[in-house]
């Protein structure tokens, strides 16, 4: 397999080098003036298409994969850094925040499955849907001030405050019917919950309760998608009510936005892991880009230098942790929570991502 691999990348260096050249590396989108510039596909379709075939290939040769975490827009994209299509070739699976995506995605989404093997999932959060039920009551309750003397129960069930747990079955239900609707490969879960040693008798039946309301919509859907790629992210260790999700997921991702060092990737790896309930062959860690918008948070960045002498991001710190092999679990590769901000480098879109590619799996195509 490693020998294929690498005939693969010496034969099409090329054509990978003048299609990225060729396609999103650019910082600015300059409005046409009329001009033609002739793409590899129109110059040689042959190389063209075994380039691609050959991303394809890689998709199912041994790696370690690579998961982009994508903040999609619903409106109208309005540059190359909103577009799934310019992520690197190497990118195994991309996860959008938003799942109603707009129709530019749509073509795109089918665009990357189609030319590159690439998977597109999109997620469900209790923290998202737990956010909204509070707004929803603090609505609810703005609108129904309590009334001297008025009954407990009112007449109408329309004016009665739904209960979080019947507001996240539905919420979920509603969310699963994505899946089919805009045609996703899969389905990130995301979900922490408290530890179940820690719940007195009546605590531990509240919380078996509130897991059920979230993951039994799930684990329907799934049973309806048997297809589907289904990934855990969060505490899958702590998951009692349909476990089954935990046991069969694809892969588990591990929040570790907030590691510096590779020290505290093992020590989250292991918190998870603690308990051996759970699989450990399929273990992924997450980590984030640094924030464009406020310099000052410090989440995405990595104590040390790179191998390039420049300021380490925990994206490299992650891929360089990750391609150490531990003894009794998989590190099976990292998760870049908002991907679409790495694109903004000066010396190459997707630096970091590209860079972890490249240590995690080397010779790989980018």
């Amino acid at each position: 397999m490693m020998k294929m691999k690498n005939n693969i990348f010496k034969t099409l260096f090329l054509a990978a080098a003048a299609i990225s050249f060729a396609s999103c590396s650019e910082w600015t989108e300059p409005e046409s003036v009329g001009f033609h510039y002739t793409t590899l596909e129109e110059k040689n379709p042959e190389l063209y298409k075994a380039y691609f075939q050959s991303v394809r290939d890689y998709r199912d040769s041994e790696h370690k994969v690579v998961i982009a975490k994508f903040d999609n827009k619903s409106t109208t994209l309005a540059g190359r850094a909103e577009h799934i299509t310019c992520l690197p070739d190497s990118v195994d699976y991309i996860i959008l925040y938003n799942p109603e995506v707009s129709a530019a995605i749509a073509d795109e989404m089918r665009e990357v499955r189609e030319l590159k093997g690439q998977k597109v999932l999109y997620q469900i959060e209790y923290k998202t849907i737990e956010n909204e039920y509070k707004d929803y009551a603090e609505a609810w309750n703005d609108a129904h001030p309590p009334v001297e003397g008025e009954e407990a129960a009112p007449a109408d069930p329309a004016d009665t405050l739904i209960s979080l747990n019947n507001y996240v079955s539905e919420a979920v239900k509603a969310r699963t019917a994505y899946l089919s609707e805009y045609g996703y490969d899969g389905v990130n879960i995301v979900f922490s919950t408290k530890n179940p040693a820690s719940c007195t008798e009546e605590a531990l039946a509240e919380l078996k309760t509130a897991q059920a309301a979230f993951l039994a919509p799930i684990a329907e859907a799934i049973a309806a998608n048997p297809d589907a790629l289904v990934f855990f992210e969060g505490t899958p260790q702590f998951v009692l009510e349909n476990a089954e999700i935990v046991e069969n997921a694809d892969y588990l991702i591990i929040p570790a936005t907030t590691a510096v060092n590779e020290s505290e990737l093992s020590y989250e790896l292991g918190l998870v892991n603690r308990y051996g309930n759970i699989p450990a062959d399929r273990f992924i860690v997450s980590v984030t880009v640094r924030s464009l918008e406020d310099p000052a948070l410090t989440d995405g960045t990595f104590s040390g230098l790179d191998r390039k002498g420049r300021e380490k991001t925990a994206i490299i710190g992650a891929a360089e942790w990750t391609a150490k092999p531990v003894q009794g679990v998989v590190k099976a590769g990292i998760a870049v929570e908002n991907a679409q901000n790495d694109y903004y480098n000066l010396s190459l879109v997707y630096y970091s991502i590209r860079e972890a590619i490249s240590i995690m799996n080397p010779s790989p195509i980018k």
